[in-house]
């Protein structure tokens, strides 16, 4: 493994026009020892070739392709095979990262005993934004009861042993991915805002009911959680989430 090498997975999805915004903010990072991983799920043909015209300007990059659309859960997981670096990271292909994101999240991690950090981010809507700053250790059990962790926002060491995938739920397959890589380990936050995330009209992250639904499916399918403990925990996620994303 190369010292500091950072693998970086982004699937992507006929979103060329806001990709560009990412692909800027990704290839001028101050730390420039990664590899970058973009999975074009099942994109139209015009914005395959738009895609492939522009990522062919930094070697960095592996386009992986396929030929239908799977969803950003396996399409991330495509990725995780490909990954034989120390440290890993993801963005999505409408957010952005600030130009030292790299460059502070591995100085963070590297003067921490966890192998998981999580720093802050904007939240970027169509007419406002406004800032979430993590501010709780998470771990396997209370991550069910209110994920800090965003996928745009994390930094983590890949262990030698590393199995952990994304559940192929079309919203919260991070959540799975997280549930199983906190296991035996624990998750720190950077009280710092170090990227954007871009919440766009049509986002699954603003279908709560969705959301909510596939919050029960992880904890029963799994988690394995019972009835009563399911409940438990998609009440306390939905009552962080009105904390988290509302103005009280």
């Amino acid at each position: 493994m190369s010292a500091d090498k950072v693998s970086i997975i982004t699937p992507f999805f006929n979103s060329y026009s806001h990709f560009i915004k990412t692909y800027e903010s990704v290839t001028l990072q101050s730390h420039e020892n990664f590899i970058w991983f973009v999975i074009d799920d099942g994109s139209s043909k015009d914005q395959k070739q738009k895609l492939e015209k522009l990522i062919e300007q930094d070697r960095r990059i592996v386009l992986i392709k396929n030929n239908i659309n799977k969803g950003a859960g396996e399409a991330r997981n495509q990725g995780l095979l490909k990954c034989s670096t120390e440290y890993l990271a993801f963005i999505d292909s409408d957010d952005e990262w600030d130009a030292d994101f790299l460059k502070i999240m591995l100085q963070e991690i590297k003067n921490s005993d966890f192998d998981l950090i999580y720093c802050g981010y904007r939240r970027k809507y169509t007419s406002y934004s406004d800032i979430f700053l993590p501010s709780r250790t998470n771990n396997h059990h209370n991550i069910l009861r209110g994920c800090d962790i965003s996928c745009l926002a994390t930094l983590l060491k890949i262990p030698e042993n590393f199995n952990s995938k994304f559940g192929n739920l079309r919203s919260r397959n991070d959540l799975v991915f997280f549930y199983d890589f906190l296991k035996d380990r624990k998750a720190r936050p950077i009280k710092k805002v170090l990227a954007t995330y871009n919440i766009l009209d049509k986002s699954l992250s603003r279908d709560k009911l969705q959301a909510l639904k596939n919050q029960w499916i992880v904890n029963r399918v799994y988690a394995k959680n019972s009835y009563i403990l399911s409940a438990f925990n998609c009440c306390s996620w939905a009552l962080r989430g009105i904390v988290k994303y509302f103005r009280l």
